[in-house]
């Protein structure tokens, strides 16, 4: 027994130097309003995401995640590794410690790109948060008219405002994903690709149709919430494909989750059942989101696990794939889930 238990320590400490050495990227995708169950692997076949089902079977599905019911909340979370109820009052407070900035320490470039959503109340912005560069947009133009998601994008580049009025805003910041990808290739980077889809506004979006609704009806946002499910997967296929042609695919940790649940409008089917949004109450719909997580080579294809994870979890494990000591998140609420990640 002792043999075997020296055994397994040696073998850990193996591991976690090996994981030092290679520095993965990481690259973690936040849908903005997605539950679990609106997506094909977690069981509902209600629309075609096969990017995201090839990362579910070739990694690792947690069938049992849950974030806060609402996108700031979440968002502060995932940054700090903190509850709440800690960290949060409407922004991320000045002097707060990301995750961002232990990574950045650790030799990596740092990346926001889309939403922000913490910077109210004299909260942080991205350049104060740990990121090396940023590009998002006024939080204005993202819940506004459509025309202002669609067409006048404002996006912040290291500090200037820029407007690119014929870009469709999850193209175009995909563009600066991939860009960002091509520039840092050769070092490892963290980029946290915080999606504006599938959020409000509902609208199609290009190359998408979708049956006429009376406009504000529950088909009409159910129909519209699903087009832009499946935009938000093509986009993630390009940034595989990225990943792929730069040949760091097979060191990169790619995350995909969502900040809360659907909205509170949105009916869709699942399992013979209609399910209503949650988003903003303290329900399974309003906090249960997916995961799916893969390391080629590193993550058992296909695993699904019972595991219990919050968003308090993230900080710990994206600091103990990149071979920080666990004094590093010692002070947050979370446990490191790459254990599992690993099989």
């Amino acid at each position: 027994m002792k043999k075997n238990i020296l055994s397994l320590v040696v073998l850990s400490i193996y591991t976690a130097t090996s994981f030092a050495a290679e520095q993965p990227n990481i690259l973690f995708i936040l849908a903005d309003d997605l539950s679990a169950n609106c997506l094909n692997a977690y069981g509902n076949d209600m629309i075609e995401t096969p990017h995201l089902d090839r990362l579910a079977a070739e990694g690792a599905v947690f069938e049992h995640c849950y974030s806060p019911p609402l996108c700031m909340p979440s968002r502060a979370q995932l940054m700090t590794g903190k509850y709440t109820h800690r960290n949060f009052n409407g922004g991320l407070h000045k002097g707060e410690r990301t995750i961002a900035h232990l990574l950045k320490e650790q030799g990596y470039a740092t990346c926001l790109v889309s939403k922000w959503h913490l910077n109210y109340r004299e909260g942080q912005l991205p350049g104060e948060a740990g990121f090396d560069e940023w590009y998002w947009s006024k939080l204005s133009n993202n819940y506004g008219k459509l025309a202002d998601q669609t067409k006048g994008l404002i996006v912040n580049k290291t500090g200037e405002w820029n407007e690119y009025p014929e870009a469709y805003g999850p193209d175009f910041r995909t563009d600066m994903v991939l860009d960002f990808m091509t520039r840092h290739k050769d070092q490892p980077m963290f980029i946290f690709a915080a999606m504006h889809l599938p959020h409000d506004p509902m609208h199609v979006p290009p190359g998408f149709e979708v049956p006429e609704h009376p406009e504000k009806s529950i088909p009409y946002y159910r129909d519209r919430y699903m087009a832009m499910i499946e935009h938000q997967d093509k986009v993630i296929g390009r940034m595989l494909a990225k990943l792929d042609e730069l040949g760091i695919r097979d060191n990169t940790i790619v995350l995909f989750s969502g900040d809360n649940g659907t909205p509170q409008g949105i009916h869709y089917p699942f399992e013979g059942k209609t399910i209503r949004g949650g988003k903003g109450k303290m329900i399974d719909a309003g906090t249960r989101v997916p995961l799916i997580v893969q390391w080629p080579g590193k993550t058992p294809a296909g695993i699904r696990l019972d595991d219990l994870v919050d968003f308090s979890d993230f900080f710990a494990t994206f600091a103990d794939a990149t071979g920080a000591s666990d004094s590093e998140w010692s002070a947050t609420d979370g446990v490191s889930f790459l254990p599992r990640i690993l099989g």
